[in-house]
C-alpha cells in the first residue's frame, strides 16, 4: 500500500511539473502588426530614431521579465530608440490597475514613457494580443522586429528576442526579426495573479 501511495504521489508530482514546465515553454498568442507603422493612429516617437513599443498588462507577473529584459536593451544601446510602453487598461480603471508593480517597474526605466492603453484601443490596433510582446519600428516606418523579449514565461536571461533587438539597435542586424511572447493573454478579461498566471 506505501509503495503504491508513493507511486500515485510521485506521478501526481511529476505530472504537475510537466504541467508547468509545458505551460513556461508554450507562447501567447502571435501578433500580426501592420509592415508599415500607421502614423494615421499613432504619432511616431521620433523621426530620427528607431520606435520602440511594447504591450503590457498591468497584472501579469510573467511582464516583470519582459521589463527586465527591456532594461538590459537600454542599458546595452542607451538612446538609441525612443521606447514606449502600452499598459492596457479598462476604460474606467480603478487606482489597483495603475499602481501595480510592473507599472512602477516601468517608470523606472530611462528615457520611456508610459501609456494607459484604454480597453487596449492601441494593442488591438497593432495587432499584438499578448503581454510583454515588443514592436520596433525603424526611422523609416518599417518594420523589424516583432515578438517577446524572453526565452520562456517569466524568466529572463539570454534569449534570441533580446538578442534581436539589440542587434537591431546597434546596426548589426537590419533584417526584420520575429521571436515567440511569452506571456498573458491582454484581452482574457482575467484578474492575473501569480498563482493562477504563472508557475512560479
Amino acid at each position: 500500500m506505501r509503495r503504491a501511495a508513493a507511486c500515485g504521489w510521485l506521478t501526481a508530482v511529476l505530472a504537475g511539473l510537466a504541467a508547468m514546465i509545458d505551460r513556461d515553454v508554450t507562447p501567447g498568442e502571435g501578433a500580426a502588426p501592420p509592415s508599415a507603422y500607421p502614423r494615421e493612429v499613432l504619432a511616431p516617437a521620433a523621426t530620427d530614431r528607431p520606435t520602440l513599443l511594447m504591450f503590457a498588462h498591468p497584472r501579469c507577473p510573467c511582464t516583470l521579465a519582459s521589463l527586465n529584459e527591456l532594461r538590459q536593451i537600454l542599458q546595452t544601446c542607451p538612446d538609441a530608440a525612443d521606447v514606449r510602453i502600452y499598459f492596457r487598461t479598462p476604460a474606467t480603471p480603478s487606482h489597483e490597475w495603475m499602481q501595480t508593480e510592473l507599472w512602477q517597474e516601468a517608470a523606472a526605466l530611462p528615457d520611456t514613457t508610459l501609456v494607459a492603453d484604454t480597453d487596449g484601443t492601441i494593442a488591438k490596433r497593432f495587432g499584438v494580443a499578448t503581454s510583454g510582446h515588443v514592436l520596433l519600428y525603424g526611422t523609416h516606418g518599417e518594420l523589424r522586429f516583432s515578438g517577446g523579449i524572453t526565452g520562456a514565461r517569466g524568466h529572463a536571461g539570454d534569449n534570441a528576442g533580446r538578442s534581436a533587438v539589440v542587434a537591431i539597435l546597434s546596426g548589426t542586424s537590419t533584417v526584420g526579426q520575429r521571436s515567440s511572447t511569452f506571456g498573458c493573454p491582454l484581452f482574457d478579461g482575467k484578474t492575473h495573479r501569480k498563482e493562477t498566471c504563472c508557475p512560479p
